[in-house]
């Protein structure tokens, strides 16, 4: 997992086919460390990697979003292929998430301009 702290978001990259507990539970750590800092901060989470997402670590994505929005903090998903947004959309959570295609489209939607 990659991490990248932007002025308007702390990026997270997926580096492995499968999103597993593991992965969600250093980044709920990593979220939870940067919500002690001063500062306002959202997180793009990069899934361009991802090949599988399965379906009891969904909610675990709903909770951390839940958490963020609570905060007023955005929580939006990237790089998503064809079968995780089939996915999201197979469980209707599609409409709970801020999705994109790449960092730089989460990045424009934030009013951040893009990565060189």
């Amino acid at each position: 997992m990659t991490f990248e702290t932007l002025p308007e978001a702390l990026v997270v990259g997926v580096q492995s086919e499968k999103l597993d507990y593991m992965v969600l539970d250093k980044l709920e750590r990593r979220i939870t460390a940067q919500a002690t800092m001063a500062g306002k901060f959202n997180v793009i989470l990069d899934l361009g990697e991802v090949e599988f997402i399965p379906s009891m670590l969904m909610s675990v994505l709903v909770k951390t979003l839940k958490s963020l929005g609570d905060q007023g903090r955005k929580f939006l998903l990237v790089g998503m292929n064809r079968h995780i947004r089939a996915s999201l959309k197979l469980t209707r959570i599609d409409v709970l998430f801020d999705l994109h295609d790449s960092v730089n489209a989460a990045r424009t939607a934030l009013g951040a301009g893009v990565c060189p």
